[in-house]
């Protein structure tokens, strides 16, 4: 190495081998924001400063991506060799490896082989990722933090960032700016589309994440649908609709509760899972208020429950649960997870002024999973309007997310998972508020009277929550009429219609800023029903 102190070892090689960081030359950050989506291209240059022109070396890029990071694509140039990724068949092991990419949790990872020393490595990588929503207000939120180490010597390098930044609410209605961390300059505003710029030369490398926030006004329930042709390489020569209503700011009355946590005890919860799922749920517990119920359920290869029936939110109740839990979430056994979804729809029939909902948390996979859902849809139709709302949650890579994202997806409720020990009792919060915040439940579109085929992605149309917008996609055969009306009901049963605009669009790609989400959906079904035809859809 050029820099003595960077020698990864003295005598022998160290397995696996030390990393060393390389400087960074120049970053260049766009920021596409849609509907709920970002999508983001990020380039950089890096310089193999610390070897020799006569040595070569591997080179490993780790990007980090925000709030459900989904990669598109990467491309890597050094020299005159250039390198790309591609997606391939699981089953396809015919290509050579020369650019391996690993993805982690929110991580993008590749290896360049055989990198000769001093030169510069040009990647150009993009990925899709949510925008965080919170109190009428979006935001994207990207890592951008780099170490003071990667800045090369000021006096060699004049370092370079760019920062390009789109917003497109969708919505023929005002954009409201809410705050920045980086200095961006206002480019041009159309209507609901706004673009910014930030281009500086600067000393060393950004040190905070990018983050941008926004609000679109909406006094009240608000929305619209957009409409686009399919595109020619398409597996579906269908056209593609988002249908997009925002919760707004009209303060509308949520839904009474009736919530039964159903939690997995099973061994492999054991220590750091189990503790943070318990914090969760005391958390949640103290976020009812009065007039809402509850339960508790765990479950291994037996069933203990807080209370045989539902109890009323209260102080003393809510210490009850606490101490409940504290002697009774214990680790052990295996996983039986019909049982208790029996038992807490059970348990459920009694709520007639609340609206029902089943918290699900396992990180484990039973044989009898296609059963599962074929009978929670079953029992779901038989109860109609007063089916519970069924939510699942999956810790760690080795329950089935397919299986929990299609009885999410059945049970008209909300699927989440984290991957990371640190991340799940954060993650199980916001997902708890994103389902038991509902303020639009059965909700249903009155389009199909003017088109002559219209599938949703999802099972069903989930209900309107205070903390998400609803966002859906689908195809369709037909001509959309002007404005599409969406009744629901309201938490003291009144019925509403939301009236929507059609907007014929074209310059917003729906196909990519739904790709993420029509994956994962279309793949669980794939899972569920073994549809070849599904698989290929994917």
């Amino acid at each position: 190495p050029d820099v003595p102190s960077y020698q990864p070892y003295v005598y022998g090689r160290l397995d696996p081998p030390a990393l060393i960081p390389l400087q960074m030359k120049e970053i260049d950050l766009a920021v596409d924001c849609a509907l709920d989506t970002a999508a983001v291209t990020l380039r950089a240059r890096w310089w193999l400063h610390c070897i020799t022109r006569s040595r070569e070396c591997d080179v490993r890029l780790v990007v980090p991506m925000g709030e459900q990071g989904s990669i598109l694509g990467a491309e890597v140039t050094v020299g005159r060799m250039s390198y790309n990724t591609q997606v391939t068949e699981v089953e396809d092991q015919t290509m050579e490896n020369t650019m391996k990419g690993i993805l982690k949790p929110h991580m993008f990872c590749l290896t360049i082989p055989q990198v000769e020393g001093g030169a510069d490595i040009v990647a150009t990588v993009r990925w899709s990722q949510k925008l965080h929503y919170d109190n009428g207000r979006f935001t994207v939120d990207i890592p951008f933090r780099f170490p003071y180490y990667v800045n090369p010597l000021p006096k060699v390098f004049m370092k370079r960032e760019k920062i390009q930044l789109t917003v497109n609410s969708g919505f023929s209605k005002e954009v409201l700016l809410q705050g920045t961390s980086h200095s961006l300059k206002e480019k041009a505003r159309q209507g609901d589309k706004l673009s910014f710029l930030h281009e500086a030369v600067v000393e060393n490398w950004s040190n905070k994440d990018f983050t941008f926030s926004y609000s679109v006004y909406s006094g009240d329930l608000s929305g619209g649908i957009h409409v686009q042709p399919s595109i020619s390489q398409d597996y579906d020569d269908r056209d593609t609709f988002s249908i997009f209503i925002l919760p707004g700011s009209g303060n509308r009355k949520v839904f009474k509760k009736a919530v039964v946590f159903v939690v997995d005890t099973s061994g492999s919860m054991k220590g750091k899972p189990l503790e943070n799922v318990k914090n969760a749920v005391s958390t949640a517990l103290s976020e009812l208020v009065q007039g809402d119920y509850f339960n508790i359920i765990t479950f291994n290869e037996e069933l203990h429950s807080f209370s045989s029936c539902l109890e009323k939110v209260n102080e003393k109740a809510i210490a009850s649960a606490n101490d409940w839990m504290n002697a009774n979430f214990v680790a052990e056994g295996g996983t039986d997870i019909m049982h208790p979804l029996n038992e807490a729809m059970a348990l459920l029939s009694s709520a007639h002024d609340a609206l029902p909902q089943i918290f699900l948390m396992t990180d484990g996979s039973v044989d009898d999973e296609h059963d599962i859902c074929q009978t929670v849809k079953n029992e779901l139709l038989s109860r109609g309007s007063k089916s519970p709302r069924i939510s699942t949650f999956g810790l760690g890579l080795y329950c089935n997310h397919y299986f929990l994202r299609m009885v999410a997806s059945i049970g008209k409720g909300h699927f989440d998972a984290a991957l990371e020990t640190g991340s799940i009792e954060s993650r199980i919060l916001k997902w708890f508020r994103k389902a038991s915040n509902t303020i639009v439940a059965n909700i249903s579109i009155d389009a199909t009277g003017h088109l002559n085929d219209f599938e949703v992605d999802s099972e069903y149309i989930p209900d309107i929550s205070t903390q998400c917008p609803l966002c859906i996609s689908g195809k369709y055969q037909g001509k959309f009429p002007e404005t599409v009306v969406a009744t629901g009901y309201l938490a003291d049963m009144t019925e509403i219609s939301i009236e929507l605009k059609v907007q014929h669009i074209t310059d917003m790609p729906l196909d990519n800023i739904f790709a993420a989400q029509q994956i994962a959906l279309l793949t669980a079904k794939a899972w569920l029903s073994a549809d070849k035809q599904l698989e290929r859809k994917v």
